[in-house]
């Protein structure tokens, strides 16, 4: 006779007794689901968990527990059934505790079924804690778990939410967009309602940018083989480095901003002190122009008896179908730097990014795939969708998602690990797609395009928000800022040099009282160079 096993049936989310069923030790979990829904009358489907693991469907009881012995399992409910409605009472699954991130306060809760979006969570913690003036009035509303900003087209199950989870919750100042275009100017733009705020004249197609917030230094780079360095506190050109022989195409900040690095068409990347503008270090070694730079730390496999610590370095994406990394501690010698082995690829490489913790690497080819690579420059994954070349690839904030634009237009989003088909496909631009850039709370993405304008898609709802247009030429490049980064000294000056910004915190701002989103997660996500 078979041996069979007394199964008890309790809520997760309450620890309540649903039913009892004894049922034989052959039988799969998604048997034991059926028993246990007849016997409880559930119109919902569940979950079964045992010490907090999910069971699968083709699971054996038998290998849950031993002959003749009982054991529970814990139900979540989840959706209800297409086929059935929901009982009258039926309570949601997870229980979300609010408090207010900057005293503590309890904030109340609210109640979701666990595959329930990030969206969902967000817009009923607006409808509880917030009115509706303060929905369009301020700046973003932030849900911390943890140590995580929770952001991102996915079930609460799959962010880390659980029942009884406590968030912390932030209204931000407004966000900003900085965008570049080849008709010689940098825009500000107010990302939260649209509106253009000012504008810095470069003179020369301005290829790429990158700011630094805590300096409010902006790097513009220049098709004139310049890129120029401004101070958004004084509204002026500080320093003009010169020194390439071919157009720039890439600039990036190290974490501090003490350095800049410079990737151009002339095949070489500089690395250069931004205090004085002294080019420090020349990396050659690429065999034709490079398209993108970007700065991190890589921890080297330890070997013994050596210092097995994180390096600063430079990854690197030429036209040459190969991505490197260059380590900066290393001798003065540009080719000596380089790690090897390359990262090679079929087709030109128009973008590498790390990700926060610097331990993967996304290249975007114009073979039209994405490739993730590991710490070691081994190939972990390609994603694919895209019907032309892939104009640049970039993580997250937290490193949990990806997203590419294309030249035939599009963006499109995944998880990070592969894991899953792709999440959301972006559809807008009527020409090629030139950028991509997430927004520091990873709600938002920001798209560029050779169609003169950038699009701001919130990738929760996977809806278009806002259309910047004004540029008269193809937009290159893109980066996000908050209101308060450029203070209210920065305004003023501005406002005496002909260059006002509207509406950036005025001596009476509402935006006093909110802490900004950068300021909020730079103890999470910014790297850390030694």
């Amino acid at each position: 006779m078979a041996a069979t096993a007394s199964v008890s049936a309790r809520l997760a989310c309450s620890g309540e007794l649903l039913t009892v069923v004894d049922i034989n030790l052959d039988e799969t979990v998604a048997n034991l689901r059926s028993v246990i829904a007849k016997t409880a009358g559930e119109t919902c489907s569940m979950w079964l968990l045992t010490a907090g693991r999910l069971l699968l469907d083709g699971e054996l009881l038998r290998d849950l527990t031993s002959a003749g012995s009982s054991f529970a399992v814990d139900i979540v409910r989840c959706q209800p059934m297409p086929q059935l409605a929901p009982p009258p009472a039926a309570p949601s699954n997870v229980r979300v505790f609010l408090r207010c991130a900057l005293t503590g306060d309890a904030m109340g809760e609210v109640r979701l079924w666990p595959l329930d979006s990030v969206a969902a969570l967000r817009e009923a913690v607006l409808r509880l804690c917030f009115d509706d003036s303060a929905a369009t009035e301020e700046g973003p509303l932030q849900l911390l778990l943890g140590e995580s900003c929770l952001a991102g087209p996915l079930p609460l199950c799959s962010a880390g939410v659980r029942d009884g989870a406590v968030l912390d919750v932030l209204r931000c100042e407004g966000r900003c967009l900085l965008t570049a275009s080849a008709d010689g100017t940098v825009r500000l733009w107010d990302a939260e309602h649209g509106a253009h705020l000012g504008s810095l004249q470069q003179g020369e197609w301005a290829t790429s940018l990158d700011f630094h917030a805590e300096s409010l230094q902006l790097a513009v780079g220049l098709f004139d083989c310049t890129v120029k360095i401004w101070s958004l506190q004084h509204c002026s050109c500080r320093l003009t480095l010169r020194g390439h022989q071919g157009p720039v195409m890439s600039v990036a900040f190290n974490v501090d901003a003490t350095l800049l690095a410079t990737g151009s068409y002339d095949r070489s990347a500089r690395i250069w002190r931004v205090q004085d503008g002294v080019c420090l270090q020349s990396l050659n070694g690429h065999s034709d122009g490079l398209n993108s730079v970007s700065f991190g730390n890589l921890a080297p496999v330890p070997e013994p008896g050596a210092d097995a610590g994180p390096t600063s370095c430079l990854l690197t994406a030429s036209l040459d179908r190969t991505a490197r990394v260059w380590h900066l501690d290393a001798p003065n010698d540009g080719a000596a730097a380089a790690a090897a082995p390359a990262m090679a690829h079929p087709g030109e490489v128009n973008s590498a990014k790390f990700d926060k913790d610097c331990a993967r690497i996304c290249t975007a080819c114009a073979d039209h795939q994405v490739r993730l690579w590991d710490r070691n420059f081994s190939c972990l994954h390609v994603f694919g969708g895209f019907s032309s070349a892939v104009s640049m690839a970039m993580f997250s904030p937290n490193g949990s998602l990806l997203c590419a634009v294309g030249a035939d237009g599009e963006a499109r989003l995944w998880e990070a690990d592969g894991s899953k088909e792709q999440l959301l496909c972006l559809k807008g631009h009527h020409d090629v797609a030139t950028f991509v850039t997430f927004s520091p709370d990873g709600q938002c993405v920001a798209t560029c395009s050779s169609d003169g304008t950038a699009r701001l898609w919130n990738i929760e709802s996977n809806r278009c928000e806002r259309i910047f247009t004004g540029h008269g030429d193809a937009v290159m490049a893109a980066c996000f800022l908050c209101r308060g980064d450029l203070g209210e000294s920065a305004c003023k000056k501005m406002s005496t040099t002909g260059c006002e910004i509207p509406g950036c915190l005025p001596e009476n701002s509402q935006f006093k009282t909110y802490m900004s989103v950068s300021v909020l997660l730079s103890g999470l996500y910014s790297r850390r160079t030694p």
